[in-house]
């Protein structure tokens, strides 16, 4: 399979039932659009149902939209955590 086709089925699995924690890291990075759109509504789906969920990217868009809270890690440290509307900017700032 390509790193698409596994992420899509990967994907799949873990939201078929609604779990209380799903970690996902750079999941829209991969696939295509069809499959990029589809899988940000369930995400939202599953935050409108109660589930967390975890992002991990550098897609600072998706961040923006999906996120409630941000992390900003440097070196494996916690620089910035807060508000994605504020933790957005600061990364901006730090890495433009």
């Amino acid at each position: 399979y390509s790193s698409g086709m596994l992420a899509r089925l990967a994907f799949s699995l873990a939201t078929q039932f609604r779990p209380d924690v799903l970690l996902v890291d750079e999941l829209l990075s991969v696939g295509d659009e069809h499959f990029q759109k589809k899988s940000y509504f369930r995400m939202l789906k599953l935050i409108d149902k109660g589930s967390l969920v975890i992002v991990v990217s550098h897609n600072l868009a998706f961040v923006e939209s999906i996120c409630t809270r941000a992390v900003l890690l440097t070196g494996g440290l916690v620089e910035a955590d807060g508000n994605a509307g504020q933790i957005v900017p600061a990364y901006r700032k730090r890495y433009a």
